[in-house]
């Protein structure tokens, strides 16, 4: 029966898929990684730059915190296993410190890089 290039293809990727959770599988590591977050501070999402976003998400008033827990729980439910928190400089200083994201890391370990 001659191949039509269509299940060639088809087989490469579901050889690629097994390769890709066998690593996975070897390295301990499930589900998705998270190259850049920020868990969000009230004064950072305060900022004008990020009006239509808080108009996005209907937000007229933003709370004067968010436990680190919302990020944590968002992220479970997304089936992300771990991210890159990051910090965050706007041109007037820092929005989100370096020792903020050094907190959050500390809090959770196997969750936040």
């Amino acid at each position: 029966m001659a191949d039509d290039g269509r299940s060639r293809s088809h087989r490469k990727a579901a050889y690629r898929a097994r390769e890709v959770r066998a690593r996975r599988k070897g390295s301990g590591m499930s589900g998705v990684l998270d190259a850049w977050i920020q868990h969000p501070e009230p004064q950072w999402l305060r900022h004008e730059m990020f009006d239509s976003l808080r108009r996005w998400m209907g937000l007229t008033d933003v709370p004067k915190e968010f436990p680190l827990e919302w990020t944590h729980e968002a992220m479970k439910n997304a089936g992300v296993a771990k991210a890159l928190l990051s910090a965050w400089w706007a041109p007037e200083g820092p929005m989100l410190s370096n020792d903020s994201v050094a907190e959050h890391v500390a809090a959770y370990p196997d969750m936040f890089v």
